[in-house]
Formats: structure tokens, sequence, C-alpha cells
């Protein structure tokens, strides 16, 4: 029997999105240790079961899931909270990011959302230098580039992985978006492009700590609503300067599309 991926604490005062999330979790090889139904549960699971991580609804009586996640963070500051709510404004979102949490969930979701979400939340570990560029690559993985602007969905990206898993067709996600009719080469160079300029323009802001990974987290999650490039909304945000960003900005090297493989 093999161990399971991480442990995971579920917060929510809605019975059935407790049981959503376990099954979908489960499915996938991770251990649901404990479920709350309020904030106070969650802070006090949180404390007994120290689990990788934990997924915290925003309204939740007793102690709502904002102020949840400043307790947890507060005793715990390399915790992996992710957020998971109907209320999708801004202020809550920038909020709670800002805050420690790794990411933020809006309901209703799919559920190949919710496991890559927790995948990526994951990833970033204090003994592993290199967990927060892994982190920053798997969010301009192609898959979420492909869903952020709006040719596929959560689910059939993960149908076309799944495909790709068991062989016999595409090779990969980019040949079977194609073959589906989901995108274009032309799309997806495009936004392969997309990924390797704001990969390199967040590197390069985190490494010259010109911004936090809690600053990055938030912008990463607006742009899911927004659509907008990582430079556009890094200086929306109040985050950098629009010179600071166009300066570091010229220190990106061009994009190289990878040479097609070929036969032997």
């Amino acid at each position: 029997m093999t161990a399971p991926q991480a442990r995971i604490v579920i917060a929510d005062d809605a019975a059935f999105m407790r049981t959503v999330l376990r099954e979908t979790l489960s499915r996938e090889g991770f251990e649901v240790v404990a479920e709350g139904v309020d904030g106070l549960q969650a802070v006090s699971l949180y404390q007994s079961h120290k689990p990788d991580l934990i997924i915290l609804d925003i309204t939740m009586p007793n102690l709502d899931g904002r102020q949840a996640l400043g307790q947890i963070v507060a005793a715990d500051p390399q915790a992996r909270c992710v957020m998971c709510s109907a209320v999708g404004q801004e202020k809550i979102i920038r909020e709670t990011l800002l805050a420690g949490a790794r990411d933020y969930l809006i309901k209703p979701f799919e559920n190949s959302q919710v496991v890559a979400t927790v995948r990526r939340a994951l990833l970033e570990r204090p003994d592993r230098p290199n967990s927060v560029l892994e982190e920053l690559v798997a969010w301009y993985d192609l898959g979420e580039l492909v869903t952020r602007h709006g040719l596929a969905s959560a689910t059939e990206i993960a149908a076309i992985r799944d495909i790709v898993k068991a062989g016999g067709g595409p090779k990969n996600l980019y040949a079977g978006l194609i073959d589906k009719g989901l995108a274009t080469p032309e799309d997806l160079d495009g936004f392969l492009a997309e990924g390797h300029r704001d990969v390199s323009l967040a590197y390069f802001l985190l490494k010259g700590k010109l911004l936090s990974m809690e600053q990055l987290r938030c912008c990463l999650v607006m742009m899911r609503k927004s659509g907008k490039l990582l430079a556009d909304t890094l200086v929306e945000q109040g985050f950098c300067v629009a010179d600071q960003v166009g300066e570091i900005a010229k220190r990106v090297p061009p994009y190289q599309k990878p040479a097609p493989a070929t036969s032997p």
C-alpha cells in the first residue's frame, strides 16, 4: 500500500461541500485526516493534526475563514492554507492571499481544479530552496494558461492528460489540445511565450526581494479573473511601479520554442 500524498484538513460548514472535497482528494491519493464545521474547529484541528494543508471556507460560523487563517498562520507561518468560497470579491481574495493563503478557490469549481490547486500549494517548502521556482512554474503550466484564457475547462484538460498518460494517443497536452480542436499551435505558442515572460519577470522580482511570494500569489489569483498579464497586475495592485517592472522586463531573455522531437 502506497503512502498518501499529503494529509489534509477540510473546514466548511456545508456537509455536501466537505463530502465533495473529501471524495475528490481521496481519489487522488490524499488523506483527509479531519473535517471541521466552523473556524474554531479548523484552528483546533490544525493544531492537533499538523496537516500538510488545510482548506478553509470563508463563510463559517463562530470564526470565519479569514479569522481562522490568521490564527493558523500566526501559530505556524509555514502553514499551507487554501481558501474556498462562493464569495469572489477582490478585497477578500487580496486580504487572504496577503495574509498567507496559498490559493483561493471560487465555488462552484471543477474537481480537477481542486486537485491541481492542492498539488501546487504543496510544492513550496522552506527546506527545498528550488521549490519556490517549482511552484512558480506550476502556476504557468500549459493547462493553467489554457484554462485562464477560456479555451478549455479544467475537466477537459484533466481528460486530455489522462489520455496522454494512457498512451496510444497524443504524446503531450500540447498535441492533445490541438487534436481536440480546443486550441491552435499559434494559441499555445503564444501562451507559452506569455508564461516564459511572466515566470522570468516574477523570478527576477523575487530574487531581488522586490516582491514577496504572498504578493505574487495574490496577483496570480487575480489574473484568473482579469485575464491580464503579470506586469499589469503587479502595477494595478500597487506591488511595483511601472518603471521598475519595465526595467526588469528588459532582462527577460526572448522565448525560444522547443525544437520538435525527431525519431532516431
